[in-house]
């Protein structure tokens, strides 16, 4: 009787009602319509039996044999990776677009931001190492092949680098070359506390309005934990307010003015200052050169510029030199090098 309730699927009341009626019978006739009943319960049994060994010997034994039958084999997923709300065309990239296509384009490449974007990360790995293959001093392609393999990872940390790739693509690629390389290095090593680094890389223009925007964005991305740049040091001086009130760490390596880092404690540059640059280049031209005249001619549109003019005509003049009156300006537009005399 247990087994006809694991059969039939039936609780504990129902086989107990039919116990009951079972034991009461009191007349051969109840006795004999009783044993028709349990006989046909026995044959419902026997064809439901029946039915799941039939299915049993045909799904496992036959249906192998078929020929043309349709694969029964569950395709694997895709590798899929963690992805984040990528705005194409946003100047931002961790890897879903190319920002250098003035220089670094290939089609594997472009497969491999397409497959990023779609979050196939071990395809985006094998295209990525393709086209280094083609073009192994791409630093953006090893960036790239470096953020797909960090995504693979259930944890993983991120800082972005903000470059001039549209206005100034020989500078933004040796300063990508830099991160590149440090990335590539940190993350061969183990990552930071075992998490692999991501970049993001932005493309700022070297404009002051354009690097403010990119470091709104950047603070408002709570996962980015440092931002490396600016080049041009209006940019990087602009924006770093920005980055100082909302408590991001910026770090630049080229910028040179001297009121930079007196922004805030958030804000840094690895760029030797523009005071011992100044000493070192007078002290060179005065004693060892023997130069004693100097016209000097500045970008008044840069504010490293100014900060570096104003350093060297200290330094030259400390060192017993003299600084010709000429002005020379050469972010001006008629500006003429040839007619320029001392």
């Amino acid at each position: 009787m247990k087994r006809l309730q694991e059969l039939l699927v039936l609780r504990d009341e129902d086989i107990k009602l039919i116990e009951d009626r079972i034991n009461n019978i009191q007349s051969q006739k109840i006795i004999v319509q009783e044993t028709k009943d349990i006989a046909k319960i026995k044959t419902i049994i026997i064809v439901v039996i029946g039915v799941f060994l039939g299915g049993a010997v045909f799904y496992f034994i036959l249906l192998p044999k078929i020929p043309n039958r349709p694969s029964t084999v569950v395709p694997t997923p895709v590798n899929l990776c963690a992805k984040d709300p990528y705005i194409l065309n946003d100047r931002i990239s961790l890897g879903e677009e190319i920002l250098s296509k003035q220089q670094d384009t290939n089609p594997d490449k472009e497969a491999g931001v397409k497959a990023f974007l779609e979050g196939n990360c071990q395809l985006a790995i094998d295209k990525f190492n393709l086209s280094r293959q083609t073009n192994p001093t791409d630093p953006e392609t090893l960036i790239y092949l470096n953020n797909a393999k960090a995504r693979q990872q259930a944890e993983h940390v991120k800082i972005a680098v903000s470059v001039p790739i549209g206005t100034n693509p020989n500078v933004a690629k040796e300063m990508l070359r830099g991160i590149a390389q440090a990335q590539d290095e940190v993350n061969k090593s183990g990552g930071i506390n075992g998490k692999a680094l991501e970049v993001a890389i932005a493309n700022d223009n070297n404009d002051p309005s354009e690097a403010v925007q990119l470091a709104s964005r950047f603070v408002k991305d709570a996962s980015i934990l440092a931002v490396v740049g600016h080049n041009f040091s209006n940019a990087s001086i602009s924006a770093a307010p920005v980055y100082q009130k909302g408590g991001l760490v910026m770090i630049s390596p080229t910028s040179y003015a001297q009121n930079l880092t007196s922004i805030g404690n958030y804000i840094f540059r690895t760029a030797p200052s523009v005071k011992s640059i100044a000493d070192n280049v007078s002290n060179y031209a005065i004693k060892i050169a023997g130069k004693t005249n100097f016209l000097i001619c500045v970008d008044y549109q840069g504010m490293d510029n100014q900060s570096f003019n104003s350093e060297f005509v200290k330094a030259i003049k400390a060192a017993g030199g003299q600084i010709n009156s000429t002005e020379c300006d050469i972010s001006a537009r008629d500006f003429n090098p040839s007619a320029v005399t001392g």
